[in-house]
């Protein structure tokens, strides 16, 4: 995301400022907390909150465990030079609906922003409120470029010189035919309504990939731990919605075309 001075006015960003208007008739309350800021107890139970909201997360989907590298990890939830933000209900003395982590880069004048999770049951639009939120905050302290997630596959189709055959038909095939389990279409939707600037992002190997590599790099990553009952729950939703699911990327796609 281009921050910059961004206004969030016009149609373009229309989505978002209704995500954000319907969660604030809902009284969420978006706040950035430090540990510096609470007692320790009150750190405690925030953390033990947070841990659970990303595992209410997990829960319906049908990886059975995080995906290490692609996602990061917040059992000790030592912040460090992190920042935590969080939507909470009832005016911010409810339940926390959903938290956005943002990691620091280039000493914190940048920041990234792909940590997330929200409850299954959360207030519909918590996350594009909170992300709302957070693009605002950093706009403020004039913060450079924020990342956002990954969109994987995305420009996979469109070949690049000394492109690697196995992972370029690889991700291409990930995207087609796992899109049951994976849901790259409401990833792509929800980027895209931010109208953020794509970048390419690359798997760099040395020296050259394998299948038996590959193989291993998805063990290792935890993509074959999945929960066979969410799994099989989630195979027949997206089958039951699949024109809805197309709908989401063509959007997304449309979008993309007006911002690049």
């Amino acid at each position: 995301m281009d921050l910059g001075q961004l206004t969030w006015h016009g149609k373009p960003f229309e989505w978002v400022r209704r995500r954000t208007n319907y969660c604030r008739r809902h009284n969420l309350i978006t706040t950035e907390r430090r540990p510096e800021q609470l007692a320790a107890d009150e750190w405690t139970t925030l953390r033990a909150e947070v841990r659970q909201v990303a595992a209410e997360s997990l829960s319906t989907k049908p990886q059975a465990a995080q995906m290490r590298f692609f996602e990061g990890s917040i059992d000790e939830m030592d912040l460090g030079k992190r920042r935590l933000f969080v939507a909470r209900g009832n005016n911010g003395a409810g339940r926390i609906e959903g938290r956005v982590i943002c990691n620091p880069i280039l000493a914190g004048r940048k920041w990234s922003s792909e940590r997330y999770r929200h409850r299954p049951d959360a207030v519909r639009g918590t996350m594009a409120f909170l992300f709302h939120h957070v693009f605002q905050q950093l706009q403020e302290e004039c913060v450079e470029p924020v990342p956002m997630c990954l969109n994987i596959g995305r420009n996979i189709d469109t070949p690049t010189p000394r492109d690697s055959f196995l992972i370029g038909r690889g991700q291409s095939l990930l995207r087609r035919f796992t899109g049951l389990i994976f849901d790259f279409s409401a990833i792509h939707h929800f980027n895209s309504r931010f109208r953020p600037r794509y970048k390419n992002r690359y798997v760099c190997t040395s020296p050259n990939t394998t299948i038996g590599s590959l193989i291993v790099s998805l063990h290792v990553s935890g993509a074959y731990r999945l929960n066979l009952w969410n799994l099989a729950c989630s195979v027949v939703n997206r089958i039951r919605k699949r024109s809805t699911r197309k709908s989401l990327w063509e959007d997304g796609e449309r979008a993309k075309s007006s911002t690049g």
